[in-house]
């Protein structure tokens, strides 16, 4: 693996994070849903130093409103996080630059939890 100025580091498995969206069959998935989904997973991931998992998917659903119960503000949020792909760059910045970090280190049911309580 080259090292050195100019190389950076590698980051967590985009690509593992489609397949893990791809595999749990969300209703009424879009692209762009699965552009915001995957990239709340990989700064999830990346925060625990890791590659994406099932639990960091289950957190940017919950973030995103996606089968689960939360507050009507939490699905206008994934709707204009939705809307936004076509002018991010990379694709996801928006939710990425507008999610509390602190929550996106949680696991899905205290992100649910904290969620009904800032409704």
């Amino acid at each position: 693996m080259p090292s050195g100025e100019g190389f950076g580091t590698p980051g967590p498995d985009a690509g593992f994070a489609k397949t893990l969206i791809g595999r749990a069959g969300i209703a009424d998935s879009t692209p762009e849903l699965e552009a915001v989904l995957s990239a709340l997973m990989i700064v999830r991931a990346s925060a625990f130093g890791r590659a994406p998992t099932r639990e960091d998917l289950e957190v940017a659903k919950v973030l995103c409103g996606v089968g689960v119960d939360v507050p009507d503000w939490v699905h206008e949020r994934r709707e204009h996080w939705v809307h936004a792909i076509a002018h991010d760059k990379p694709k996801g910045r928006t939710a990425v630059s507008e999610v509390d970090r602190e929550l996106l280190k949680e696991g899905p049911d205290r992100a649910r939890s904290i969620l009904k309580l800032r409704a």
